[in-house]
């Protein structure tokens, strides 16, 4: 399962290619260092008793990760635009307050 996981996702996986079994492989628990428990270890409820319901939970993760940092880039680029009309207005007001007040100082 491991080299097929590592394997890029694009590419097409034949049966041929799992068919030969490796002749050592080792069946285990990942057991994490105990100074790793607030940085990279994963809690008790995200774990999954096998590896690939654990891969499949990564990428629905990722999948909802990705689409919440579409909407929030999104709503910044509306932000900055909207903004930025804003800032264009207040510019063209106030080059039309200073013409005014040229105009009211040559007179």
């Amino acid at each position: 399962m491991l080299r097929v996981s590592s394997s890029s996702l694009k590419k097409k996986i034949t049966n041929d290619s799992l068919s030969c079994i490796p002749v050592y492989f080792q069946i285990g628990q990942v057991i994490e260092s105990p100074a790793d428990f607030y940085h990279s270890r994963i809690p008790k409820k995200h774990r999954k008793k096998t590896l690939v319901d654990e891969l499949l939970a990564d990428a629905e993760f990722k999948n909802k990760c990705k689409k919440k940092y579409k909407t929030i880039v999104q709503e910044q680029t509306f932000k900055t635009k909207r903004v930025q009309k804003h800032m264009k207005n207040v510019n063209k007001d106030q080059k039309h307050k200073q013409k005014k007040s040229m105009r009211k100082g040559d007179s």
